[in-house]
């Protein structure tokens, strides 16, 4: 009948999943993604392109609390998050070693809102924005950590574009 349902994960190990959009999950609805351990999940095949290792979010309401994103892979956009026309919010969560081949190593948005709060982005890489990449779209970072990001051309923590991207950070490392 058309009504979108919550999708819920809390916890569990997901090891080498893979799809085109989304390795673990694609959501237009609300997700909660609570805990857990994202290893080498992605959206990664080669002829075509990939959008978000882990969670591809389109019009979503997605929210991850803690848990560990490693080596997540896409080969477009967002390493471990892709979100487009959405609101994520991200807390106590850590991302590393996840890579794009474009833009947000760890995490992308277009059109939407980030808010990340005492997460930890440590090694993620891509060509624009190491951790996080923002196309139109707000990015808040409240606390936490960005470290030894990498970007080959932009931006090696994050990178911000278009001519209603925005960026805050306060209290972060």
């Amino acid at each position: 009948n058309g009504v979108s349902r919550p999708v819920t994960i809390t916890g569990g190990t997901f090891y080498a999943s893979k799809a085109e959009m989304g390795g673990v999950l694609y959501t237009a609805g609300k997700a909660v993604i609570t805990g857990g351990t994202f290893i080498g999940t992605g959206a990664d095949t080669a002829t075509t392109p990939n959008y978000g290792g882990l969670v591809y979010a389109n019009g979503a309401e997605l929210t991850i609390t803690g848990g560990t994103l490693t080596k997540n892979v896409s080969s477009t956009n967002g390493g471990a998050v892709y979100g487009t026309n959405c609101v994520l919010t991200i807390s106590d969560t850590e991302f590393v070693d996840n890579t794009s081949t474009s833009n947000g190593g760890a995490i992308y948005i277009s059109s939407g809102t980030l808010v990340s709060e005492n997460n930890t982005f440590t090694g993620n890489s891509a060509t624009n924005g190491g951790a996080i990449a923002c196309v139109n779209g707000a990015i808040t970072v409240n606390g936490g950590t960005l470290s030894e990001n990498e970007a080959s051309e932009n931006g090696g923590a994050a990178y911000v574009s278009g001519s209603t991207g925005t960026f805050s950070i306060t209290n972060g490392t």
